[in-house]
Formats: C-alpha cells, structure tokens, sequence
C-alpha cells in the first residue's frame, strides 16, 4: 500500500474510533443519565466569540478533513514533508487520547455537560484525572486534533488545530467563572492546587 493512503486509512480509523466513543458518552450516555438544569450561564461577549471562532475552526477542520479523505489531490498544495516516523508520532498520541476521554467522561458521569450550565445536586468533580486538572476535556480534545493533524501532514488541518489550543482558554475562563459564582471559596481553592490544562509542577494537596 502507497504511503499516502496508508496515513489517510490510518487517520480514518483513529479519527472513527475516537468519535465512537465520543458520540456514546456525549449524546447516549448523557441523554441516560441527564439531570435537571437549575441555572444557565449567558457567555460574556469574549466567550461568544471564542465559541464562535472555535465553531468556525471546528467546520473548517471538519471539511479539511473530508477533503483530505476523500479527493486529497485538491488540498494537495497544503501537504508537507513530515518524517514518517512522527506521523505515527502523531498517531499514538491520538490513540492515547481515546482511553482517556473515557475515563474523563465516566468521572464526570450525570455531571457532564455541553453547555455552560448548573445541573441540579452539581457538585465539584475533583476525582480521577480532575485531581491534579481543571479541564482535561479540553486537553483531550486539542491533544487528539493535533495529533490526527500530524498524521495527515497536511498545513491546514495543523492550523485549525493551532488556533482551537488558542481558543479553548476562553471557554475555560467562562466555566470557571460560572463555578467560581456557584461554589465560592471551594472552588478557589480547587484552582490553586489544579493546572487548567495540564498537572501543576507543584501539587497542593488538599
């Protein structure tokens, strides 16, 4: 088999089994094990656009995406060299991801949500790999899409990737600050001894 189409049949396939398992948790799971909404955060005018512009990163990575599956030779000009040996680099970081956004998504079980919302007995999730970070959702997802991104060495779907790690702060300000609102000092001090995205250097234990 060329190369070429064995990085694209590969990235089909990491691409298929990680959203599998993200379709399961995000809209069968979730829908199961749904709890009432008691209160719902309006975005500020920074949070807008950052969900707008990682709406807009989203459906061009998307339909770069497709495009590199299925008629490549139109974004042929985006490709670059990249050593095969970190295109498959790229791969394991990808398939490292998926074990991960499911032990995130059963910690957080009737907790979660996608959207900016306080669900009814919402608590603090500080268990499994919310121990030592706030947002390993968002770590999850931008470690995956750069990942699959490498696989495909192609420049366009890196730079899609590029800028959803500059937009998902934003999002992540705005859910802190909801929580910030709704559990005090509690949530502070989760802060303190939490990295956003990745684990501090120093843990503060509890």
């Amino acid at each position: 088999m060329e190369e070429e189409l064995l990085f694209r049949v590969v990235f089909v396939v990491t691409y298929g089994f990680f959203f599998v398992v993200r379709g399961y948790f995000r809209f069968y799971k979730a829908r199961k094990e749904s709890t009432q909404i008691v209160a719902r955060n309006e975005p500020t005018e920074y949070g807008k656009l950052a969900k707008t512009g990682i709406a807009v990163c989203v459906l061009g990575y998307l339909i770069s995406a497709i495009v590199y599956i299925l008629i490549p030779e139109y974004i042929v000009w985006a490709q670059f060299p990249v050593p095969a040996l970190v295109r498959w680099a790229g791969c394991v970081v990808a398939i490292m991801t998926i074990p991960l956004l499911a032990w995130i998504h059963i910690t957080l079980g009737k907790h979660y949500s996608a959207d900016l919302v306080m669900k009814d007995n919402h608590m603090i999730v500080t268990s499994g790999p919310y121990s030592r970070v706030r947002h390993p959702m968002y770590t999850v997802l931008i470690t995956f899409s750069i990942g699959v991104a490498i696989i495909s060495a192609n420049l366009l779907l890196i730079a899609f990737s590029v800028l959803l790690v500059m937009l998902f702060p934003f999002l992540a300000r705005q859910e802190e600050q909801m929580l910030l609102d709704g559990f005090g000092e509690e949530y502070s001090q989760y802060m303190e001894r939490t990295g956003r995205f990745i684990p501090r250097l120093c843990h503060k234990e509890k």
